[in-house]
């Protein structure tokens, strides 16, 4: 191999998961001419997926930071073509100096292009904007025995689908040409609407969703009521300002988050600070303008504390497309098992998404809803309630927020499990690329 590897202790970003893992870190493309016949492999980005997607099962970890050029600008299409290793902020700061932007991106400037594809993460409106394999025309997969493949919605389809939301295990992403939309304001004019019960929210939420950029939710599980919170919306609003600088985002990294030996979430502190963030984002000023950076990526400055309050041992996130029928319910059932077994809640947040969901993505049409709570010892029980809600009532798993999602629930909770799994098996029999994610999920 062109590129030494060097055996690293790497975490997911929740914690969950800590494996030595063989890193290999290439800054040329031989480097991949060289892959055939030698083991097993699995691509990594950030590092910034709470599941161990980018390592384990004895595959080598390949770190595709140093591909981070931008290729190409079509100015009238508004195509870019970019290296997979690229990250969203570099790329925001490219696009927006020209006037465009990609309207679905997650609210981590750090994340990679090729991350999100994986993921097919979702941004700040999916009912509207879709998820992240909406603005990508095509793609460039290397695998070691096919070589390099350009694959879209009309050449290479089907392993196009299997590839995006695939968690890197049809290859490695290479670089992608995505479909940036014009700036219409550099600004986004946001408005806060207090929500009195989480169970009414699928009907406000729609509202918002339906005429505004961005739309989600905030709710206080850690209350007598069920989830009392807000709705906060923006539009874009303004001229387009191509000369507005990027702020210097958090240094906030899988190791960054766990650098406090000791927790500092618990019940005390999850219900104060909750409440505290709930009457001071009420008493904000609505409409308001904020810059369309800080709208795009709201973790970048300000998420930092809260993630590394959780200390060494992580925290535990639940996320789940629930259909609205379902959403009035489950949050009975959620808050029922709060108030009787309490577990501090630190967030409990919804989106609104639209529709149809293949293989193992987290899509669907319902209600996005995530729960974060603190690793303790009343964790995993917590988890396997939600499990059992998941599946009672139908719900879609994100499967990458989830470092334990067990292979039984996988099974039953998507649809398109076995199609995906026997379509990766025929593309690559070897199962060249692999991840502690995969194996346990059974793919």
């Amino acid at each position: 191999m062109a590129s030494p590897t060097r055996v690293e202790a790497i975490a997911s970003f929740d914690g969950g998961m800590r494996i030595e893992s063989a890193v290999a870190r290439p800054d040329r493309y031989r480097f991949f001419d060289q892959l055939a016949g030698e083991g097993h492999f699995i691509s990594r980005g950030g590092g910034y997926s709470y599941a161990a997607a980018s390592f384990g099962a004895g595959a080598t970890s390949i770190d595709h930071r140093s591909f981070n050029r931008i290729l190409g600008f079509d100015t009238a299409t508004g195509h870019v073509h970019v290296e997979a290793g690229l990250t969203l902020g570099d790329l925001f700061a490219f696009l927006r100096s020209r006037g465009w932007y990609l309207p679905t991106q997650p609210g981590f400037p750090a994340i990679t292009v090729g991350g999100c594809i994986a993921a097919e993460c979702h941004g700040k409106n999916q009912l509207r904007d879709g998820c992240f394999s909406a603005q990508v025309a095509s793609l460039e997969l290397f695998h070691p025995a096919h070589g390099t493949m350009t694959l879209s919605r009309t050449q290479n389809a089907a392993l196009f689908e299997l590839t995006c939301g695939g968690f890197g295990l049809t290859g490695c992403i290479l670089s992608a040409t995505l479909i940036a939309r014009p700036i219409e304001g550099s600004q986004v004019e946001v408005r806060t609407e207090a929500v009195d019960d989480a169970r009414a929210l699928p009907a406000v939420l729609r509202r918002h969703a339906e005429s505004a950029d961005f739309a989600y939710s905030w709710h206080d599980f850690n209350t007598s009521a069920p989830g009392p919170g807000f709705v906060m919306s923006g539009t874009r609003a303004g001229a387009p300002d191509k000369a507005a600088s990027t702020p210097r985002a958090s240094d906030l990294r899988w190791d960054t988050r766990s650098a406090f030996p000791v927790a500092g979430w618990n019940g005390p502190t999850a219900s104060l600070a909750t409440a505290l963030y709930r009457h001071l984002s009420l008493r904000e000023r609505s409409p308001r303008s904020v810059p369309l950076f800080d709208a795009m990526f709201p973790l970048a400055t300000k998420g930092a504390a809260y993630f590394k309050l959780f200390g060494a041992r992580g925290f535990c996130e639940f996320q789940a497309v629930i259909p609205e029928s379902a959403f009035a319910p489950f949050c009975d059932a959620v808050w029922s098992r709060v108030r009787s077994k309490p577990i501090p809640i630190t967030l409990a947040s919804a989106k609104l998404f639209g529709g149809d969901q293949r293989f193992l993505r987290f899509a669907g049409s319902g209600v996005n809803f995530a729960l974060d709570f603190p690793r303790t010892e009343a964790a995993p029980a917590f988890l396997e309630f939600l499990d059992g809600l998941t599946l009672e009532m139908g719900l879609v798993p994100n499967a990458i927020k989830d470092s334990r999602l067990p292979a039984a629930v996988a099974r039953r909770a998507f649809p398109g499990y076995d199609a995906f799994a026997e379509q990766l098996r025929a593309f690559d029999p070897k199962r060249t690329f692999r991840s502690e994610m995969s194996e346990r999920l059974g793919l």
